[in-house]
């Protein structure tokens, strides 16, 4: 934790001033940069958010409402003109005034829902599971970034391998030539040494573009703007720990708890979010019930404006309610629903019984390789170490004329793939590790 936050601290300072990553620094970058974490932590924060809106669901709701009218012409009342005397004529009353407006406040709760409890708390369910997801990612981010990282780190081997071999085919290819100008060589020999000279130029170029997709690779699970440039802090030859290695391996159980990997946990919650759909559904069977309490109030006037002095208001009346839903008969709709939730858990039960013999399986497989790369490293170890020595003493030969320039490319191409041997077996016990550490969830 302490490395992290003063690798943050530095890059408050700015970015473009940290360069060169160590891989624990490359694993937090990538924690906090890299895409999929972003997206699983949104995710999270919708969770809480849904669990947030189901709430309130049950808690007072407040609407507010509001009216206006202008009757350009208004309807009429007609009635016989009784106060004048005279029942057989008719007079007209307008029965609305010119301009009415309304304002009402509405509020309702629920106060009984069975599914309503059911659902706060399958909502929490899917917040665990999302945190579950988040954690899953985490862990993978960690090691697609560890072994891009080791990735890029043999790259860059390969690459400081084949330049100091063209500097020593430099060197000698030098003295060759001056010697065949003195007549002590043959040009074949020269030839050669200029043949195997721009081999390995053509090595070169490959290994140099190898270690630039390596880079970018890393820098995409990383997280890192690709244009931005990137150095490694750290080299191969840094994390070989032949002694761990032996330990690991001789502690190696036959098997492990499958409960305690993060996607066995991932699907157990959703076999818990399987139980809660189920009561979901049983709960949409429950009665209703949600309380009511609405207020409205009304102005009107028979002049231009609303608001004129001569606006009255009236009470549009106070009442609370009542209402009761209860369901009867859904044509068995709700049955079949209810069926489908429970056939669903029944696949989650198998896939998680399928799922805990795919990660012990896994397990095997990752001790199994672990392993063969160790035995494999080893012996590369001590091939190159036969290489080197076979390379430096017939260099000697070469020199003193004992083994023409034939002899000396097949040995240096020996002592080459030698080398690329052995940061390869490096490379895969460095890999097969973490792969065994994740499938003992200790990654």
């Amino acid at each position: 934790m302490r490395t992290i936050l003063l690798f943050w601290a530095a890059s408050l300072i700015g970015l473009s001033a940290q360069q060169t990553l160590n891989l624990e620094q490359a694993v937090a970058y990538a924690l906090e940069h890299q895409a999929k974490v972003k997206t699983t932590e949104l995710d999270m924060k919708i969770g809480q958010a849904k669990v947030r809106e189901n709430v309130a669901t049950g808690l007072p709701q407040l609407d507010g409402s509001g009216g206006y009218t202008y009757n350009i012409q208004s309807p009429e009342f007609v009635f016989p003109d009784f106060i004048n005397g005279n029942p057989n004529q008719f007079i007209t009353i307008p029965a609305a005034p010119l301009n009415q407006a309304s304002l009402g406040l509405n509020a309702s709760m629920l106060l009984f829902n069975g599914q309503y409890f059911v659902g706060i708390a399958t909502a929490k369910q899917f917040l665990e599971l999302t945190k579950a997801q988040h954690e899953l990612v985490e862990r993978d981010v960690r090691l697609q970034v560890t072994k891009s990282y080791f990735l890029a780190l043999m790259a860059e081997e390969s690459v400081a391998t084949l330049d100091s071999s063209l500097k020593l085919m430099e060197k000698t290819l030098s003295e060759i030539r001056a010697t065949q100008a003195q007549g002590f060589a043959e040009i074949l020999d020269v030839q050669q040494l200029e043949l195997m000279y721009n081999n390995t130029q053509n090595l070169r170029v490959q290994a140099g573009n190898g270690l630039t997709l390596a880079l970018a690779g890393l820098k995409y699970q990383m997280g890192w703007p690709l244009m931005q440039d990137l150095a490694l802090a750290e080299s191969l030859s840094d994390f070989i720990q032949p002694s761990e290695w032996d330990n690991l391996v001789q502690s190696l159980p036959d098997s492990i708890a499958t409960s305690s990997r993060k996607e066995f946990d991932l699907i157990s919650r959703q076999l818990i979010i399987n139980d809660y759909q189920i009561k979901l559904q049983k709960a949409e069977s429950m009665p209703t019930l949600v309380s009511n309490l609405s207020y409205q109030h009304n102005f009107f006037n028979s002049e231009r404006f609303l608001l004129g002095s001569g606006t009255q208001g009236a009470n549009g009346g106070l009442a609370f309610g009542l209402r009761l839903s209860v369901p009867i008969f859904s044509s068995w709709n709700r049955m079949y629903k209810l069926k489908q939730y429970q056939l669903e858990k029944k696949k989650t039960e198998i896939q998680r019984e399928d799922l805990s013999q795919a990660l012990q399986l896994e397990y095997q497989s990752s001790s199994s390789a672990l392993k063969e790369a160790v035995l494999r490293f080893k012996t590369q170890q001590k091939n190159l170490n036969l290489a080197r020595e076979v390379r430096r003493v017939n260099g000697i030969k070469f020199k003193e004329g004992l083994i023409n320039s034939l002899t000396l490319t097949q040995i240096e191409r020996q002592f080459y793939e030698a080398q690329q041997g052995y940061f390869q077996t490096l490379f895969d016990v460095l890999s097969r590790k973490a792969d065994l550490l994740k499938s003992m969830e200790k990654f």
